[in-house]
């Protein structure tokens, strides 16, 4: 359709140029109020979770280092908004931290008011050697997931992950760890394993890279139910790649899966699933 017709103008044409130009203008304006929206939502939400910070960590815990989780009735699915706040105390020589601290509690209004539902320590009742056992170096605040009601007691468990160093975050590996809340006793504890020779220690993993002699060691941690039978896994898959000399080429792979299936109370080391092959390399990655 011509703008100009014949020397005159086309009003037909400029009236659609301008109802389109209506829609579009109040669709743009629309977009810029609802990211405005969002964004000051967001702002508000940081701005409660900066008061419940505040207000909830212990003394010498770094508020700046502090990280949270936001889990509306996630844990419980009892319609409250449950928060899960985590920092580590000072850094030794800016590498790593000695402790880490974890608080969950439901928020109860903007203010950033609370009501505490239970909190931990990683290092509590631990012995200085069993800290270093259990690599409780803490190079940034615990991340934590929400998995699953693995052990029935109506609340999910949480995954707890960190880097082992601030300096090398990758190189130096992760800590990975599985928390129970007790809702009885408003207690947070480290869930149980029983390794292959029949210790009991807390479920806490190490996943990264070592290499020595020519060798590179990989370790990754996930959780499945691989055999499908309803029951939940820990899988620690180790890697082992050799090279060759002088190139540095790999010249041998071989796969080890320890496998840690949950019996009720604790995840007690499966001989027989960790040496079927389930969940080993390749598919560990994608929970097969």
């Amino acid at each position: 359709m011509p703008f100009i017709t014949q020397g005159k103008t086309n009003i037909k044409y400029i009236l659609i140029v301008v109802v389109l130009a209506v829609i579009a203008g109040g669709g743009i304006l629309g977009y810029q109020y609802w990211w405005i929206g969002k964004e000051n939502k967001e702002q508000g939400e940081t701005e409660v979770i900066d008061k419940m910070i505040n207000k909830l960590l212990p003394a010498g815990f770094e508020k700046w280092a502090a990280e949270y989780s936001n889990y509306s009735a996630d844990l419980n699915e009892d319609n409250l908004q449950e928060i899960i706040i985590t920092s580590i105390y000072p850094m030794v020589k800016e590498s790593w931290s000695e402790r880490a601290y974890l608080v969950i509690a439901t928020l109860l209004n903007e203010k950033g008011d609370y009501k505490k539902i239970a909190d931990f320590y990683f290092d509590q009742g631990m012995t200085k050697d069993e800290k270093e056992i259990f690599n409780l170096r803490f190079g940034g605040a615990p991340t934590v997931s929400v998995e699953t009601d693995i052990n029935d007691d109506g609340w999910k468990e949480m995954g707890a992950s960190w880097p082992l160093s601030a300096v090398d975050p990758m190189g130096s590996g992760r800590g990975h760890a599985f928390l129970s809340l007790d809702l009885s006793t408003r207690e947070i504890n480290y869930l149980k394993i029983r390794n292959k020779e029949g210790e009991i220690a807390p479920a806490i993993f190490k996943a990264g890279f070592d290499y020595s002699e020519n060798t590179y060691l990989t370790t990754n941690i996930k959780t499945s139910d691989i055999d499908k039978n309803g029951k939940w896994e820990v899988i620690e898959i180790n890697q082992w790649q050799k090279l060759s000399e002088p190139d540095k080429k790999i010249k041998e792979e071989s796969w080890e899966a320890n496998v840690y299936e949950w019996d009720g109370s604790l995840f007690s080391y499966n001989r027989e699933l960790s040496s079927s092959g389930l969940g080993v390399w390749p598919g560990w990655e994608h929970g097969e």
